[in-house]
């Protein structure tokens, strides 16, 4: 089955900054390969198109420019608080809120949204929402594992429920069947 829309990837990658050779950001582990459901905007565009059409035993190797992985950094995203909304009780500055650490924020819309502390003075707290991964050139290799169809499930959710393994059949045209304790 080649990987396209309404499919769930089983994919194993590393993802590299600046070359294929560069700092490594992030890998799969030998045993969880990473699963997705395919084509519903929940991965970078970009990312989605390379892997378009592939199947399984299938390799890939690919770069992804600034502009199609999380753009350049924007000054607007860099927000300043009232160092007063990160006191504790007793007035002191929780511990969190520290040079380079990530502090969960919400917008008006409930969503959380992380910033990373760029600077702390007696009057606010400035924090940059911009993603870390922000002007960086992205380079993944890879080998996709299996690609499945979704199930009925996963696509009204519009998202994969991912198990602590990865045991799942896909014998027939029916939803795939969890071999996991029996389910």
């Amino acid at each position: 089955m080649k990987i396209q829309r309404d499919t769930v990837p089983a994919i194993m990658f590393e993802l590299t900054a600046d070359d294929f050779g560069g700092e490594l950001i992030e890998n799969t582990e030998d045993d969880k390969p990473f699963e997705f459901l395919f084509g519903h905007g929940n991965l970078l565009p970009a990312f989605e198109a390379e892997l378009l059409g592939l199947e399984a035993g299938d390799e890939f190797r690919f770069k992804l420019t600034a502009d199609e992985a999380y753009g350049h950094h924007d000054e607007a995203l860099c927000v300043k608080f009232d160092r007063n909304l990160f006191l504790d009780s007793s007035g002191q500055l929780l511990e969190d809120v520290a040079l380079d650490n990530f502090v969960p924020m919400k917008d008006d819309e409930g969503n959380t949204l992380n910033g990373r502390v760029i600077s702390v003075t007696d009057n606010y707290v400035e924090l940059d929402f911009n993603h870390p991964l922000v002007d960086a050139e992205l380079y993944f290799t890879g080998q996709v594992i299996r690609v499945r169809q979704a199930t009925s499930e996963e696509l009204s959710r519009g998202d994969v429920q991912v198990h602590e393994h990865t045991l799942w059949d896909d014998s027939g045209d029916n939803d795939p069947v969890c071999n996991a304790n029996g389910n």
